[in-house]
């Protein structure tokens, strides 16, 4: 995913021979010079719908849970040749009272990075805007551009990586995820200090009416848990979410986005 994104015409890069090829690749008549949005928006189609299949075969089609794979990949794996020169101070948990260490830290940080920027990536519908092409925009296959993809990234999320009646601890995943994607006080001209929950940062990606439906649907089962008051915290490059301080403004952008999402056929049947 890091590789397709730089291949986005409209981030500015210069690859111009890599922007004509993967044109080329797809259509040997079309135009590859011209409007840099309509260059991108083509030239980023097949490759965004390979990412997204090789993504598919890997968790959609197997249920596998990418958010827990994410968090149970083994601290080597971030740390690369540095882990011999570490001691024990790798296997930390950052959650623990034992744990407050920068190595630590750092790696559950890095951890939550990894998810929200996998997720987004292929949720997103965006068209380009300077920051490339978002998978979510395309369909799985065609031309059509009806953005089936970002539909088969929330039906996984909410229905599989999110869902308590898949396992209980999803509603931990779906938390850390909310509580991964605050907004800056300094960006939002609010007066608010610090980070803090709005819906348009909230869904990180995702559909905002499907994150409304999902609230609406686990809201009671979620609250009735008590997690406002537990230790657990979310690690972020810029700071450091507990659910004991945050989870209550997230609970009300929550209801929110559910107030504000349409209901659908089965809720209706309901």
């Amino acid at each position: 995913m890091l590789f397709r994104l730089q291949c986005s015409a409209d981030r500015q890069g210069q690859l111009y021979n890599l922007h004509t090829a993967l044109i080329f690749d797809q259509d040997k008549t079309a135009e590859t010079s011209g409007l840099v949005s309509k260059l991108a928006l083509l030239g980023m189609r097949k490759l965004s719908q390979e990412v997204f299949a090789l993504f598919k075969r890997t968790y959609i089609g197997s249920q596998r849970n990418f958010l827990a794979d994410a968090n149970d990949v083994p601290v080597g794996a971030f740390l690369g040749q540095a882990l011999a020169n570490l001691g024990e101070q790798e296997s930390l948990d950052p959650q623990s009272e034992h744990g407050d260490t920068s190595i630590a830290r750092r790696i559950a940080s890095a951890r939550s990075v990894v998810k929200s920027f996998v997720i987004y990536q292929l949720s997103n519908s965006l068209p380009p805007n300077g920051s490339g092409v978002g998978c979510g925009y395309y369909d799985e296959d065609g031309v059509e551009d009806g953005g089936g993809i970002a539909k088969g990234m929330n039906d996984y999320m909410f229905g599989t990586c999110f869902n308590p009646e898949v396992h209980e601890s999803n509603v931990l995943l779906f938390l850390d995820h909310c509580l991964s994607h605050l907004s800056n006080s300094f960006f939002s001209g609010r007066d608010e200090q610090g980070y803090f929950a709005t819906k348009a940062d909230l869904p990180g990606g995702l559909d905002p009416k499907e994150m409304g439906r999902y609230w609406r649907q686990h809201r009671d089962h979620i609250l009735g848990r008590g997690l406002q008051t537990s230790q657990r915290r979310v690690y972020r490059p810029n700071y450091i979410a507990s659910y004991c301080d945050d989870l209550n403004g997230v609970f009300t952008v929550l209801d929110q986005l559910a107030d504000e999402s349409p209901r659908n056929v089965a809720e209706d049947s309901d």
